[in-house]
């Protein structure tokens, strides 16, 4: 397994998407807990139904985390908003797929902040992703789209 943000310098004007795995389950609380504050949460990867567990996006669910943050709203308000949209399609699901009845059984009983994540989808810019590079809860890593920052490109974060 790779750990590309390792290779990052942190020192180019570039925005990008990172996927991580992590070394073993956290609840969304954790996951909040050591990001920093200039990273943005994408997406919560929940399961996976490969056998090896990794970030493989054909085979993987979870939910929407924050693309863009809203004024007045907290992160944590949107996060709570996209697990129960995530848990209204799994209810409507469950009659097609036992996958997705056994999801909707497993996470119909969670409340967004007692589900154990295995991996995110953060953006950020390439400095700020440098800096979590070397963190104990990554266990791979895979760069996605990346963007130089320019007048008409601007990250938020």
């Amino acid at each position: 397994m790779t750990n590309e943000l390792e290779g990052l310098t942190g020192n180019t004007n570039k925005v990008m998407e990172v996927a991580i795995s992590f070394d073993r389950p956290y609840d969304l609380q954790e996951v909040v807990d050591f990001l920093p504050t200039n990273l943005n949460v994408a997406w919560f990867w929940l399961e996976a139904e490969n056998t090896n567990e990794l970030l493989d996006m054909a085979q993987v669910y979870g939910f929407e985390g924050l693309q863009k943050p809203i004024s007045g709203v907290n992160d944590k308000e949107v996060y709570a908003a996209n697990y129960s949209n995530f848990l209204a399609g799994l209810d409507k699901l469950q009659n097609k797929t036992s996958k997705m009845a056994d999801m909707y059984a497993k996470y119909s009983e969670l409340s967004w902040n007692e589900v154990q994540v295995k991996g995110i989808i953060v953006t950020g810019q390439e400095k700020n992703l440098k800096t979590i590079a070397n963190h104990k809860f990554i266990r791979a890593s895979e760069i996605g789209a990346t963007a130089d920052i320019v007048p008409y490109i601007k990250p938020y974060k």
